[in-house]
């Protein structure tokens, strides 16, 4: 339909992008990212060399079809990129209420920090919060996450009439919950538990969750509560509520969470100011390149700042820091860039 798309399909690990050198020859988005300048020559600490040729030779018929350079038709395919993750943001942000400039973004896994600052600044955000080591964030959370399950029971039952259905699952799921921390050994002062009510108006099609506060195991509340909180809900996701129009709980939704034990996050010591550790040329737009220098990752010290235009080159991940922009290092080790 001569209209430039980019996925579904992917290149995968084998054969891979066209600049892996395995016999990949299908333009992929980690060769646009090279032929910008926003990828290295090689990654992993110098493990693995990346063939900028193989990755232009594979991106030049689509510029030659768009009647573009071969560095155009790669920034057209990062902003492509940008777009698909912009709408899946504002999914699960401004279509459920919330409003993204009042967050800030955190790119993580190796290529996050590759589009970051596009996907921020077409959300209007103002800060992106970058981790010590993006490439291995879901590892490690993963290691550090406490344990949680979710029970669900579905009670249909208007907020104005007998509630004793609802009462009863609430009591069915408090068992569930009880028998699966005994299964999972969490002491009981590693419990946590908490509840949300699916609720909404009588003939709609969706529902709100409405958050049940209390400690421990939260009790329903009566039935005046329950239409208070729906409303307070309805209010905030969408800006108005009908207090005349009757509502009904659909389900009950129970998570039980188990504590575990916290690891101390480490004040960054022993480091340098850092240095530059050179220059390239890098696409941030479609203005063209822009001469930026190289940073190692590892050799910032706790607060040091690196205006942009830069990139912050690490073992598993990369970032940019686009002209206009600065990065700040915490006594953490986290990397925060203000855009302007």
């Amino acid at each position: 339909d001569g209209l430039l798309t980019v996925g579904p399909d992917s290149a995968g690990a084998v054969p891979g992008p066209a600049c892996y050198g395995r016999g990949g020859v299908q333009p992929t988005l980690s060769d646009a990212n090279l032929v910008l300048g926003r990828l290295p020559d090689e990654l992993v600490g110098g493990g693995m060399a990346l063939d900028e040729g193989a990755a232009r030779a594979s991106i030049e018929p689509v510029a030659r079809t768009l009647g573009v350079s071969i560095e155009q038709a790669a920034m057209s395919i990062a902003r492509i990129v940008t777009s698909n993750m912009v709408r899946a943001i504002r999914l699960v942000s401004i279509e459920r209420g919330h409003d993204p400039r009042e967050f800030a973004l955190m790119p993580f896994g190796g290529a996050g920090g590759l589009h970051a600052f596009e996907v921020a600044r077409e959300m209007g955000i103002g800060q992106m919060l970058v981790p010590l080591a993006p490439g291995i964030l879901c590892a490690e959370g993963l290691v550090v996450s406490d344990l949680k399950e979710d029970f669900v029971a579905t009670c249909r039952t208007p907020v104005s009439g007998d509630l004793s259905v609802v009462r009863r699952g609430l009591e069915h799921l408090a068992t569930e919950a009880d028998a699966w921390f005994e299964r999972e050994g969490i002491l009981k002062d590693s419990r946590h538990i908490s509840l949300v009510a699916d609720m909404r108006y009588i003939g709609q099609n969706y529902e709100l969750g409405v958050a049940v506060p209390g400690d421990g195991l939260p009790e329903l509340p009566a039935q005046d509560k329950l239409h208070q909180m729906f409303f307070e809900e309805h209010r905030r996701a969408y800006g108005h509520f009908d207090p005349d129009a009757p509502v009904e709980v659909i389900n009950l939704r129970l998570g039980a969470v188990g504590r575990l034990q916290r690891f101390e996050v480490a004040v960054q010591k022993g480091k340098t100011a850092g240095t530059q550790m050179g220059s390239r040329t890098i696409w941030f737009d479609e203005a063209g390149g822009v001469e930026s220098l190289v940073w190692h990752r590892d050799a910032l010290a706790p607060g040091t700042v690196v205006p942009g235009p830069a990139v912050i080159e690490q073992f598993d991940a990369t970032t940019l820091v686009p002209p206009g922009a600065t990065a700040t290092i915490d006594v953490t080790g986290n990397m925060l860039i203000g855009l302007s």
